[in-house]
């Protein structure tokens, strides 16, 4: 396996733009757990761990709209 070798900013944006693949692998398997919503919930963040390269990040997102599935039902 052949690895990138980047700076942290040149990782951050290579997450930026494709958050669904490790920037030093390219590996699209990543894994993570829960994802913690912010104090005011306008956002959250995930950390994730590729399993190839053992690299972590964080994913942060930006809570721009939202939807609701199902209301009350009593």
């Amino acid at each position: 396996m052949k690895l990138k070798k980047l700076t942290v900013e040149q990782a951050t944006v290579a997450l930026t733009k494709s958050p669904y693949k490790c920037p030093y692998c390219s590996c699209t398997q990543l894994e993570g757990e829960g994802v913690d919503i912010g104090g005011n919930a306008r956002s959250a963040e995930q950390e994730v761990t590729c399993p190839q390269c053992g690299a972590s990040f964080y994913l942060r997102f930006v809570i721009d709209s939202t939807a609701v599935i199902n209301g009350p039902t009593a």
